[in-house]
């Protein structure tokens, strides 16, 4: 879209699976897409997390443009409406910068190099960032990430489910959120019959 666009070469372009919210922008004529941009994807998760009564959930997600533009809408949405309960009556400026930031910290958030997901020790230092102490212990981790959220490309969607299926030991009930690129991935492991996935699926 950029090289046709900079290069004035009037090409019709309809994108079936172009989400990125950068494509919103554009002044051409010659561009439309079929599906939602990405904004809009983060923003009705961000509503239903509100719906389900959802505080201060887990995000996971990678370093691509895909995964981190989710990631940023979502956290914004998420702190703009929990500032919006915490306002004073006078809206002092300070106040709110102060509760911006505080709300953000509470959110347990792992950011990781997309596509270097491969080995447990990259796995175990995603899951470490959100808060764990230097030993592993997934049941505390799975207990404060009771609602996981995954912004994330397929290869590393399939690595980091199964990491989560595989070391959730005690069956504990976890809550999966994500968007299509993980979608896929999960139904196929509640299709296969593996019975560590079916409490996720719950």
């Amino acid at each position: 879209n950029k090289a046709l666009h900079e290069g004035k070469i009037s090409v019709p372009q309809i994108a079936y699976s172009a989400s990125s919210t950068s494509l919103s922008g554009t002044d051409s004529k010659l561009f439309t897409r079929t599906i939602p941009n990405d904004a809009l994807k983060a923003k009705i998760l961000h509503d239903l997390i509100l719906q389900e009564n959802i505080y201060f959930p887990c995000i996971i997600h990678g370093d691509d443009s895909y995964s981190n533009s989710l990631a940023e809408s979502l956290i914004a949405n998420y702190v703009n409406t929990n500032l919006h309960r915490t306002k004073t009556i006078d809206d002092d400026p300070i106040f709110l910068k102060g509760a911006r930031n505080e709300i953000k910290t509470k959110l347990r958030i792992s950011k990781f190099s997309t596509g270097k997901t491969a080995t447990n020790s990259s796995l175990d230092s995603i899951f470490r960032a959100l808060g764990s102490r230097s030993k592993i212990d997934y049941n505390q981790i799975f207990t404060k990430c009771s609602t996981i959220i995954l912004f994330m490309q397929e290869v590393d969607g399939r690595h980091i489910i199964d990491h989560i299926i595989r070391n959730n030991e005690d069956g504990q009930e976890i809550m999966l959120w994500g968007t299509e690129t993980i979608t896929g991935i999960f139904l196929e492991y509640v299709e296969s019959g593996v019975d560590e996935a079916k409490h996720l699926y719950n």
